[in-house]
């Protein structure tokens, strides 16, 4: 098949997703105007399941020579995570009624960023080198582990 018969091709057939994704984006639209909690927390699940989904694609390429993708994959394991905490948090969620809600969400949503931008930063240096998975892992983990003690024991500054 010539070049341009799969150019066209694949651009159609990304064109076949249009209508689903529109569907879905105006079905969104309407929840939010109607109940905002609900449309966050739909919003905020799948991007959790996206960072799932992101560290599975990441964890099934480490057989490979570089640490670049399986870096970015496991951050954004913990980062789903934080995203899970931020939606639960959100104010009138009423998941940590001892925590003040405009106050707890933005601050796991700023360390979800912080953590993702790091990562980012640090990720190249692996990008011909091998990671080392298990210490990669547990130093996301303690990372992960200190903000949310940070957040969860008012030693951080407030977000709002």
């Amino acid at each position: 098949m010539p070049h341009q018969q799969r150019t066209l091709k694949s651009a159609l057939s990304v064109l076949g997703d249009l209508p689903a994704v529109s569907v879905v984006l105006l079905v969104l639209i309407v929840i939010s105007r109607s109940n905002y909690l609900l449309f966050h927390s739909l919003v905020e699940g799948g991007i959790a399941a996206a960072s799932l989904n992101a560290f599975a694609f990441a964890w099934n390429s480490r057989r490979f020579e570089h640490g670049y993708l399986l870096l970015i994959g496991i951050a954004y394991l913990f980062n789903g995570l934080l995203g899970f905490l931020h939606a639960l948090s959100y104010q009138g969620m009423g998941v940590f009624p001892n925590y003040d809600g405009a106050n707890l969400a933005p601050q796991l949503w700023i360390a979800s960023r912080y953590m993702v931008a790091i990562t980012l930063l640090v990720a190249p240096y692996y990008f011909r080198r091998r990671l080392p998975t298990a210490p990669a892992f547990a130093i996301l983990c303690l990372i992960t582990t200190g903000l949310l003690a940070a957040i969860f024991t008012a030693i951080s500054p407030p977000a709002t």
